[in-house]
C-alpha cells in the first residue's frame, strides 16, 4: 500500500485549487468565520505575482514565487486548523491576519511597476536590499480603497 502525501491531495500549482482547499479546511475548523477579506487578499496577491497589478512587475524570482506563496498560505491554514481542533481559540482577526501575513510574507521581493534598473544582472538589484521591510508596504498598496488609501488594519504594521 502506497502512503498518500499531502501534495497528492491538491494541485499546489493551481492557485484556485489552493484557495478552495484553504476554504474547505477553514470551514471545518471555523464554520462561522467569513473569509471574504482573505479571499480578496488571495486574489490581490495572485494578480500581483502574475503581473496583472499595475503597481508591481510580475514575479521573476525562482523561489519566492506564487507557488511558494500559496504553499505558505496553505501551510498556515493547516496550522490554524490543527490548532483549532486541538483546542486553541482563534478570533476571526487572528485567522485573517495569519493567512494574509502568509500571503504577503515575501511580497517585498516584488518590484514596483515603475522600476527601471540598468545595472549588471549578476548584481543584487538595489530594490532587493530591503525586501523584508517592504512586504507590509506591498500589502497596503495592494488594498487601496476607492480614495487611494490603504485599509485601517492595526495588525499590518506587525507583519515584518
Amino acid at each position: 500500500m502506497t502512503r498518500a502525501k499531502l501534495s497528492d491531495l491538491i494541485d499546489q500549482t493551481d492557485p484556485s485549487a489552493v484557495l478552495k482547499e484553504v476554504q474547505t479546511t477553514l470551514d471545518d475548523a471555523f464554520p462561522d468565520n467569513p473569509l471574504d477579506t482573505v479571499a480578496a487578499a488571495f486574489d490581490n496577491i495572485v494578480s500581483i505575482y502574475e503581473g496583472r497589478n499595475p503597481d508591481f512587475k510580475a514575479c521573476s524570482t525562482g523561489y519566492h514565487n506564487l507557488q511558494h506563496t500559496t504553499d505558505t498560505f496553505l501551510a498556515m491554514a493547516r496550522l490554524l486548523h490543527g490548532g483549532a481542533v486541538s483546542g486553541e481559540t482563534f478570533t476571526s482577526d487572528h485567522v485573517a491576519t495569519g493567512l494574509i501575513a502568509a500571503l504577503f510574507h515575501d511580497s517585498g521581493w516584488l518590484h514596483p511597476g515603475n522600476l527601471r534598473y540598468g545595472g549588471n544582472r549578476s548584481q543584487t538589484h538595489p530594490w532587493l536590499r530591503g525586501e523584508k521591510r517592504r512586504s507590509p508596504g506591498a500589502l497596503r498598496r495592494s488594498f487601496r480603497n476607492d480614495q487611494g488609501k490603504p485599509p485601517a488594519w492595526p495588525s499590518v504594521d506587525s507583519l515584518h
